[in-house]
């Protein structure tokens, strides 16, 4: 098997897991989307966070993030409250309906967890997740920026084929860019697991 083949085959063999993760969820948190779980994983962690901060959190546009927390809100997810002292300030609450659903879905991502892990040897789960980081690191050095703006609606600053570009007039960022697939940021998202 030459080269290209086995990357084919790479590809196709990462993209029968992510079907069969999706075709096989955790399950919990039914009627919240894997963005609104996102969402909600940094809401549970500061509840009563500014619209602002959790938009830098995010990592994720005003316009996308007003659209979910208004679906969120419909579904009675959340609550969306004036700042007491700053009435422009717009503080995101978490009800309790959907701390409930949360709490359910971390259980069942735990059982999930030990399912996948009795299949695995600890060597081969370490060297499962090790290819993953590289994978992931090597994707998002190639493509990230493109891809995050590709979903901005357009990039206009010129890439070269390692992912560097100057400013977007579409999506207002500059540099390199992380996944955008909605994650919160830094060690605030830490604790909990989706």
């Amino acid at each position: 098997m030459n080269k290209t083949e086995n990357t084919y085959d790479l590809q196709d063999h990462i993209m029968r897991l992510v079907r069969m993760m999706r075709r096989y969820p955790a399950g919990g948190a039914e009627h919240i989307s894997h963005s609104g779980l996102q969402l909600l994983k940094v809401i549970l962690l500061e509840d009563g966070i500014r619209t602002s901060e959790l938009a830098r959190r995010l990592d994720i546009r005003p316009s996308s993030l007003t659209d979910l927390l208004k679906r969120m809100e419909e579904n009675g997810d959340i609550t969306r409250e004036r700042d007491e002292q700053d009435s422009r300030v717009q503080r995101i609450h978490a009800t309790d309906k959907a701390r409930e659903a949360f709490a359910q879905r971390q259980v069942q991502r735990a059982r999930q967890a030990e399912r996948l892990a009795a299949c695995l040897s600890e060597e081969e789960s370490a060297a499962f997740c090790a290819t993953c980081d590289k994978l992931s690191a090597f994707l998002e050095a190639e493509y990230g920026g493109e891809a995050h703006c590709h979903r901005c609606g357009g990039h206009h600053g010129g890439h070269d084929r390692h992912g560097s570009h100057g400013a977007h007039s579409g999506c207002g960022h500059r540099g390199g860019h992380k996944n955008h697939e909605i994650e919160s940021a830094g060690p605030e998202g830490e604790g909990i697991n989706l």
